[in-house]
């Protein structure tokens, strides 16, 4: 009970931010970090929720074809931004790459064990990290 209310509390955590605009003021590279980051997390928790719940698959995977709908124009006018900067510009697609198959795999194996999927989805999140921060630092 105790993970279940830390989850929700995880959520809506996320969500405000996300709402709120909270990644929109800041520099094209650091927006892009922070709005991938805050949506894979968001994300992961919305679906690690529903599959607690035994929601249906639509509405358990919904948020991912959202949110790479949603990151798709970023990615856009971020690559844009920092034209000229070719290092920055590779970090970027790297970092968006993974991000999309870090959503892809969201959407949960039957076969996996719930204790590996939840390593799988933590492992992709500290990369996002680590991604994020190589990204920011070509950008400077």
């Amino acid at each position: 009970m105790k993970r279940l209310i830390m989850v929700l509390g995880l959520i809506g955590c996320c969500s405000t931010a996300h709402a709120s605009g909270a990644c929109n003021e800041l520099e094209p590279a650091n927006d892009f970090v922070c709005n991938v980051k805050v949506r894979y997390v968001t994300c992961s928790m919305k679906v690690q929720l529903a599959l607690l719940k035994n929601q249906s698959v639509n509405d358990t995977y919904a948020c991912i074809e959202e949110d790479k709908a949603a990151v798709e124009p970023l990615y856009q006018s971020t690559k844009i931004a920092l034209q000229g900067n070719a290092s920055a510009i590779a970090e970027l697609k790297s970092m968006y790459v993974f991000w999309l198959a870090s959503m892809d795999k969201l959407i949960a194996d039957p076969n996996t064990s719930k204790f590996i999927y939840k390593a799988t989805i933590e492992a992709r999140r500290d990369e996002l990290n680590s991604a994020g921060y190589r990204l920011k630092l070509e950008a400077e």
